[in-house]
């Protein structure tokens, strides 16, 4: 059986087990951008309670955009922001060493699209 999914940031384990019930996934990449969606957002659990983490996006995009045309606005440091409350979060659960060094070079490339 095959499926196709939404691109999400770091999404839920549900997006994962739709993924691991199929033989072939693609993520749709001419769906419209859904503001409000996590298509560049996503929760994190921290000792605080959830804590909500944003790509930000350059102006202009609507509900007509197609999604692979929506661009990062790189001109904050947000990806060194997100690894920092990441690595808050997370940094003394076991096994983070591991998945941290897995982690870092994605959050670290700048990227142009989401």
């Amino acid at each position: 059986m095959n499926a196709l999914i939404e691109s999400q940031y770091f999404p839920p384990l549900a997006y994962f087990s739709v993924l691991l019930k199929h033989e072939k996934v693609w993520i749709e990449q001419f769906e419209n951008y859904q503001k409000g969606s996590y298509r560049n957002r996503c929760h994190i659990a921290t000792a605080n309670g959830l804590l909500r983490l944003s790509i930000p996006l350059e102006k202009g995009k609507n509900n007509q955009t197609c999604i692979k045309e929506v661009k990062i606005h790189n001109d904050t440091n947000w990806q060194i922001q997100h690894w920092r409350a990441i690595k808050s979060a997370y940094g003394n659960a076991p096994y983070f060493e591991y998945y941290a060094d897995e982690l870092l070079p994605f959050l670290k490339k700048i990227r142009l699209f989401i």
